[in-house]
């Protein structure tokens, strides 16, 4: 990968009933974890739709006490979650130049696996449109 990548790399775990069992974002140059999944306490076990229809705010209720670079990688890691499973449910397409370019969808005897890329501009962006008006 160039220099000049930003990409990074989602996985999305559910289980059968369709509730978060894990992710995992990790840098795509270098595999380096992004952010030690400071998300997952507040999303664990959450369903799809519960998911989908969450602000950071009304997952995370202490995020106002966060610092700013907690409070960018609680976001970054929801919106790129909130992405995979847009496009897992069918409500975008997860096409090379959306927020989530999905890699693979895979159903197993657990639940099903989503990995794909994530754009990293199109994250930053979101979670700096969202400062003004908290709708992250």
């Amino acid at each position: 990968m160039p220099c000049d990548d930003i990409t990074e790399y989602l996985t999305v775990n559910l289980d059968q009933a369709d509730r978060l069992t894990d992710f995992s974002l990790q840098k795509n140059t270098c595999g380096a974890t992004v952010g030690h999944q400071q998300l997952m306490p507040y999303v664990l076990g959450k369903s799809v739709d519960e998911l989908l229809s969450a602000s950071a705010e009304a997952l995370i209720a202490d995020l106002e006490d966060k610092r700013r670079i907690e409070h960018f990688v609680l976001h970054k890691q929801l919106f790129a979650v909130q992405a995979a499973l847009e496009v897992y449910t069918g409500a975008e397409a997860g096409g090379i130049d959306e927020l989530f370019a999905v890699e693979r969808i895979a159903y197993h005897d657990e639940g099903v696996r989503i990995t794909g890329l994530v754009s990293v501009a199109v994250v930053a962006a979101k979670v700096e449109a969202c400062k003004s008006c908290r709708c992250g």
